[in-house]
């Protein structure tokens, strides 16, 4: 994420107020990550618990590019021949398309019922998240843009 002006060392008021504006936008941001690695680990545990042993062939993603971004998605784990003959996984991330909602026929294609059951249980509260964390980065860049204008031109006092 673009740092903000620290809003100690402002200049001026309108500054400063923005400055904390965007501080709380930044602990929102991150409340909404936490609370898509919570949704994450909990989907983990309750398919552990339906799957019997088996293994989970979709599985949430929840990634950060470093610079503030947050991505969540649903991903497919397949497996291929590694070095000696081992088997190895990896996960491909499944497109989503347009919108913060899965399809559900992309991700429950060939699944068992347990799997639909969640999908259908934790999708909507992922999309939800996936909506939230655009609409903080989008109100986060204007008031960042504000902030460059206040204190390029400061007002006269």
């Amino acid at each position: 994420m673009t740092p903000a002006i620290d809003p100690q060392a402002s200049n001026g008021r309108i500054s400063h107020l923005y400055g904390l504006a965007l501080t709380t936008l930044d602990e929102a941001h991150e409340a909404l990550r936490e609370e898509a690695v919570r949704l994450r680990d909990e989907y983990f545990e309750d398919a552990k618990a339906r799957a019997n042993g088996k293994i989970i062939y979709r599985l949430i993603d929840v990634r950060g590019n470093g610079k503030g971004s947050v991505s969540i998605a649903w991903c497919k784990v397949y497996f291929f021949n590694g070095e000696g003959g081992k088997k190895k996984h990896a996960r491909s991330p499944i497109a989503k398309g347009l919108g913060h909602t899965y399809a559900a026929s992309t991700v429950t294609f060939g699944m068992e019922t347990w799997f639909v059951e969640l999908f259908q249980l934790y999708e909507p509260k992922l999309a939800i998240i996936r909506e939230q964390l655009l609409n903080v980065g989008k109100m986060r860049k204007q008031l960042l843009l504000q902030q460059r204008k206040v204190n390029a031109n400061p007002p006269v006092a």
